[in-house]
């Protein structure tokens, strides 16, 4: 079957006059296209400066398709576009920068993806970056979906770190310093820093460990209350650096 266009200008006043002697009396956009024998159905409300401006709107039977969309949108250029099926889809500088459906995309200046944030479940809600799921919010937690590869902050040529980091409770293996030295559970050795937290319980539950900056041991605070270094000695005796 033929699709059928109808056009308006700036004033709203129709182009063609098949549409106005279709409307003559309530109608459903059933009757208009049974009447004209189409479809689909379009229109469009064009601006005065030119065929990129203004809103158009089409109802396709044949697919069940429904979408208000901006002029620019069909140039690919800038604006927006309503479909049916919930989505929504903005377009800026020629370039799709965002889309939202079921969850909400984001795309960088030059169309790539960036992200995404969508609802997966009940009381969930995750993000992802480069097309994977990377991070949950829940009811109770604020997680990311893999573990041991997501660092909270960088050091470096960046250097983004947080100003002040305040909880109840701060849980994990290795507690490091900027000078190198560390904290860690005792007997646990360095491969086995990723362990899982029932691993830890069972094979390093005998105490704490200080460790310098080439992975030496310094001192062992043992679960059977005693410090064990290769000596304690008063400040005093300490040599300072010049």
């Amino acid at each position: 079957m033929p699709n059928y266009s109808v056009n308006y200008d700036e004033n709203l006043v129709a182009k063609d006059s098949l549409l106005n002697s279709l409307v003559d009396g309530p109608k459903t956009l059933e009757d208009l296209l049974a009447g004209i024998g189409a479809d689909k159905i379009r229109a469009n409300v064009f601006g005065a400066i030119g065929r990129d401006t203004g809103i158009e709107f089409e109802v396709d039977k044949s697919n069940q398709i429904t979408y208000v969309q901006s002029k620019g949108w069909e140039s690919a250029s800038a604006g927006f576009r309503l479909g049916s099926d919930g989505t929504l889809e903005i377009y800026a500088s020629g370039v799709l920068r965002a889309s939202f459906g079921t969850g909400m995309s984001l795309l960088t200046p030059a169309g790539l993806g960036a992200g995404s944030i969508y609802s997966l479940g009940t009381n969930q809600i995750d993000i992802d970056v480069g097309g994977a799921s990377d991070f949950e919010f829940n009811e109770t937690a604020f997680e990311p979906l893999t573990d041991n590869a997501v660092s909270l902050g960088s050091v470096g040529g960046a250097n983004r770190r947080w100003s002040d980091v305040r909880s109840v409770l701060i849980n994990g293996a290795d507690i490091g310093f900027q000078n190198g030295w560390k904290f860690r559970e005792y007997p646990l050795k360095k491969k086995d820093v990723a362990k899982s937290p029932k691993w830890m319980k069972k094979y390093a539950n005998q105490g704490i460990q200080l460790l310098d900056d080439k992975e030496n041991v310094i001192a062992i605070f043992h679960r059977n209350g005693n410090i064990y270094c290769k000596g304690i000695k008063p400040l005093i005796k300490l040599k300072k650096r010049k």
